[in-house]
């Protein structure tokens, strides 16, 4: 409670001002495929096929809560700040051998995998203001996400529905992650209609760092990644 109250008097004075835009999005998405998956009995041989294949089903559900201000008015436009609030559920089922002979000769266990994070946002920009329909804008970022693993052997009745609960669940695996990394963003945001907007960025991500249980920073990626988003949703 504490957390939650230092929070909204950190965002009162944003949200507060008249021309803060709220903004909330979503979605729910489901996938099943085919894997190739290692296969050995005791050590893997490199004179055999140790691959067979697995089917899997996926179901995430994301939602997200953004605020968007403009701080202060500089030249032809605005500095502003972008604080986003996103909180991810994920499941992901093995439920049934790809292959006949595998299914009956070496059945595997059925497994599920969960996560379950929320993810930080802050980005300062220099662009547009918020009451234009087409607002473009440039700036830099940076994103801390904590996300918790559960991996468990299953044994479920409704092997169709990727969100249906199991009924023995044997754990096999749980771990929580945490990391930073930092970017540079060039996106525009449309105004569609009043409450609807659609939003498209391209992010570079510069470097990755991971906080382990022990909280010492390691080095994730070193690599600078390309990664373009779109996004639709209401805005207030």
């Amino acid at each position: 409670m504490r957390k939650i109250t230092s929070i909204l008097i950190i965002l009162l004075p944003l949200i507060s001002y008249s021309q803060t835009r709220i903004k909330i999005s979503g979605f729910s998405e489901y996938d099943a495929w085919t894997h190739m998956d290692p296969f050995y009995l005791v050590e893997p041989n490199p004179d055999t096929d140790n691959m067979r294949p697995v089917e899997y089903e996926e179901r995430n559900t994301h939602i997200k809560l953004g605020l968007d201000s403009q701080l202060m008015p500089y030249w032809i436009g605005v500095i502003g700040v972008k604080i986003d609030f996103r909180k991810l559920w994920g499941n992901r089922k093995h439920i049934n051998d790809g292959d006949v002979y595998f299914a009956s000769t070496y059945p595997m266990t059925p497994y599920q995998t969960r996560r379950d994070y929320i993810k930080y946002d802050l980005a300062f920009y220099y662009g547009g203001r918020n009451t234009q329909t087409i607002k473009p804008y440039l700036g830099f970022g940076g994103e801390f996400k904590i996300e918790e693993t559960t991996s468990t052997f299953i044994y479920i009745d409704n092997q169709i529905n990727a969100g249906a609960e199991p009924i023995v669940s044997i754990p096999v695996d749980e771990h929580v992650e945490r990391r930073f990394n930092y970017y540079g963003v060039a996106g525009v945001d449309i105004m569609l209609r009043r409450h609807f907007y659609f939003a498209t960025q391209l992010r570079l991500y510069f470097d990755e760092f991971q906080i382990d249980e022990k909280h010492l920073i390691r080095d994730r990626t070193v690599e600078t990644q390309w990664r373009p988003m779109i996004e639709l949703g209401f805005v207030f």
